[in-house]
């Protein structure tokens, strides 16, 4: 009984499938609607979601025999059959479609993929013969060509292909986007260039693609920008266009070029295009550190675009603009402009004037009365800033190096916090009162912050056991390098080197040593550390110094073994130094090969 149970249900379920398979072939005479199509897809999705890939290809079978151009169904099928690693079967369906449609890009693309998957380039060329002859005035088959050509065949065949579409359609401009790409594969760096500037003939050309492929080119920038630069500088270009110009110029950093492109492209520009291009150039100047050319377009924008003056933005830009392309003048006149332009009493006006102080104290044409001028406003519209110590000590520096001790020392007096105290102390050693500027130092420490600290109590400890000549060189070493001058600052400490005890030269060797690593200069940074090591072992400084050498020699994989062995004479020989675990990780790491 159950075994009859089991074949009926059998049969109702073969049924089930069958049936309606059975009525589509069972009068393939009957009329034919899109309805019945569509019913037929979702038959053959519905198998095909439900892994019965059988009767799916049955029903698109049936599908495509009923209506060869169904694109649906032989896509369909396609899918099928590469499932179940049949694919070249689809091969009669897809002429079948092309006998009745010969035109349809979709079918004539899918055969010339599936022939590439059974390699058959023989076939490969038949089938794009036939499409050329098909649609002999579109040069979309022959991009589509291309594209397969240039995948299995190689970019020389891809080119032929490409100059034969050219030859047969009659335009010197045509398929240019792709010739370029095949002539960049062969290393034809100018000529693709010279290519994709015919296909920017085009207004709706891709220039954003045009730019990404110029990007990827290898030769030299300005002739490769040549051409390209030509067509997007014509006199009927766009916005748009005259943006990418800039852009191509920008991205080959020649800012010379850039600025003569940006400039060229404000031509006959509309009054209501300008302000757009204009901060279009400077953005991207800015970012990629053209300050130069992102200063002259604000500028233009500002003497052109009569909403553009004073706006605090534009003003903030120009500001550092200046400052970043070394122009303090221009720098100092748009941070005034600026400060002008933001409401009095303000967040933003405090900050900017503040800027505008540092801005000017590193401007030589900028007088000393004119900062002491500009303190003492900053004081009076902002007593409580938190700036204030700040940009109070930068004044006063900023005053002394222009000949005015004793007017710095006055604006320090009293200080309004700790920096304003440590460039008090400065001050006083720079005009060689050692005891005044040592007890200013050390009450300068309160409040510091821990890297300047631990600066002015290094200085405190050699001050307290170096004789005058010594300290009187680490003092004016010490201001020259606070002006930002090192090479200055380490020939202080070298004219000085012969002129003091042997009892004092280790702490101006070992400054010295610390002021050429800060600058780049590591070989004269080694020489320094090592007269230390071989001239003066005993000395306070032999420890740190020797770290820091061997530091300098593991940098360079050659002398390794150096650097392993002066860690060990320094954990060996000198055991009690604060360094020493210092010195145990470096060896450690130069143990692992790191």
């Amino acid at each position: 009984m159950r075994g009859v149970t089991r074949g009926l249900l059998a049969a109702v379920a073969w049924a089930t499938v069958a049936m309606p398979a059975m009525a589509q072939t069972g009068d393939d005479t009957a009329p034919y609607s899109p309805r019945d199509e569509a019913q037929l897809l979702r038959e053959a999705s519905s198998h095909e979601w439900r892994g019965r890939l059988d009767e799916a290809e049955t029903v698109l079978v049936n599908l495509l025999e009923r209506n060869p151009t169904s694109s649906g169904g032989l896509f369909a099928l396609e899918r099928i059959l590469r499932t179940r690693s049949r694919v070249a079967e689809v091969l009669p369906f897809v002429d079948r479609f092309l006998e009745a449609s010969p035109g349809a890009s979709g079918p004539r693309y899918m055969k010339l993929r599936v022939l590439v998957e059974v390699d058959s380039v023989a076939g490969l060329d038949r089938a794009a013969e036939a499409w050329f002859e098909a649609v002999p005035n579109d040069p979309d088959p022959y991009r589509e060509v291309a594209r397969v050509y240039g995948q299995l065949v190689g970019p020389e065949r891809t080119l032929e292909v490409l100059r034969e579409g050219r030859d047969r359609l009659g335009d010197d401009d045509a398929l240019a986007l792709e010739t370029g790409d095949a002539l960049a594969a062969l290393g034809d760096a100018e000529g693709a260039a010279a290519e994709w500037a015919r296909a920017l003939r085009d207004p709706d050309a891709d220039v954003d693609g045009v730019l990404r492929r110029l990007q990827r080119l290898e030769g030299d920038r300005e002739t490769l920008s040549e051409p390209i630069l030509a067509v997007l500088t014509r006199a009927d270009a766009s916005e748009a266009r005259r943006r990418a110009a800039v852009q191509v110029a920008i991205g080959f950093d020649l800012p010379d070029l850039a600025r003569r492109v940006a400039s060229e492209g404000l031509r006959g520009l509309s009054a209501q295009a300008t302000p757009g291009y204009l901060q279009d150039v400077a953005r991207r100047a800015e970012e990629s550190d053209m300050s130069e050319l992102s200063l002259w377009a604000l500028e233009t924008l500002r003497r052109t675009v009569p909403a553009a003056a004073g706006d605090a933005a534009v003003e903030a830009r120009m500001a550092a603009a200046a400052l970043a392309a070394g122009d303090t003048t221009a720098a100092t006149e748009a941070q005034l402009r600026l400060v002008r332009a933001l409401p009095g009493g303000s967040v933003e006006r405090r900050r900017a004037m503040a800027d505008l102080i540092r801005v000017e104290v590193a401007a030589s044409h900028v007088s000393a009365s004119t900062l002491q001028t500009r303190l003492q406003g900053f004081r009076s519209e902002f007593p409580d800033a938190p700036e204030l110590d700040g940009i109070t000590a930068a004044v006063a520096a900023g005053v002394a190096t222009r000949g005015e001790v004793e007017a710095a020392l006055a604006l320090v007096e009293p200080p309004p916090g700790p920096e304003s105290r440590l460039e008090r102390a400065w001050l006083l050693l720079d005009e060689g009162e050692l005891e005044a500027g040592r007890e200013a130092l050390t009450a300068s420490l309160s409040g510091l912050a821990p890297s300047a600290a631990t600066e002015v109590i290094q200085l405190l400890a050699v001050l307290d056991r170096v004789g005058p000549r010594a300290g009187g060189a680490m003092v004016e070493s010490g201001a020259r390098r606070r002006h930002g001058d090192l090479t200055s600052a380490r020939e202080a400490l070298d004219g000085a080197m012969d002129e003091v005890p042997d009892d004092d030269r280790p702490a101006l060797l070992f400054q010295a040593g610390r002021l050429a690593v800060a600058a780049g200069d590591t070989a004269s940074a080694r020489a320094y550390f090592a007269r230390i090591e071989g001239a003066h072992f005993a000395s306070a400084e032999t420890p740190e110094a020797m770290l820091r050498h061997a530091r300098l020699l593991a940098a360079d994989p050659a002398r390794a073994d150096e650097a392993r062995s002066l860690l060990e004479r320094l954990i060996l020989e000198r055991p009690g130094a604060a360094v020493v675990p210092d010195a145990r990780s470096e060896l450690n790491r130069l143990g692992r090969g790191s």
